[in-house]
């Protein structure tokens, strides 16, 4: 057996289908597909056939999920944008409301008061 470059003829090269610089040609590979074509029995290629099909469902799950990521990211956009945009007046509302609860608490506090003062004032007369 030959292992050294310069014991390697031309004509070896040429039966062998490597060039010049040891590593193999495209003829050669076709012939060694050629070759596991013919080896590969019928039931082969239904299971390659099937893989074929599942990596085909894959990517087009893959696909799909992709689409509706990017739909649901663009719902999660549409509500960030419209918080961003009601938010200030919510809490525009939310403050006008607190001032007018506020404003009618104290008004019913003196009312409340009044009407204590009113009800002492009543009692005492009585007494």
């Amino acid at each position: 057996m030959k292992t050294k470059r310069s014991d390697i003829t031309d004509k070896q090269r040429k039966d062998l289908g490597a060039c010049e610089h040891d590593n193999v040609n495209y003829k050669a590979l076709e012939a060694l597909n050629e070759l596991l074509f013919k080896k590969l029995e019928y039931k082969d290629f239904k299971v390659i056939e099937h893989l074929r099909i599942e990596a085909l469902n894959l990517r087009n799950d893959i696909v799909l999920l992709q689409r509706d990521n990017q739909d649901k990211q663009a719902e999660i956009d549409h509500y960030k944008k419209a918080v961003r945009e009601i938010g200030p007046q919510y809490a525009a509302a939310l403050n006008k409301s607190e001032k007018q609860f506020q404003k009618l608490l104290t008004e019913e506090r003196a009312r409340v008061s009044e009407a204590i003062k009113n009800q002492k004032q009543k009692c005492q007369k009585l007494n």
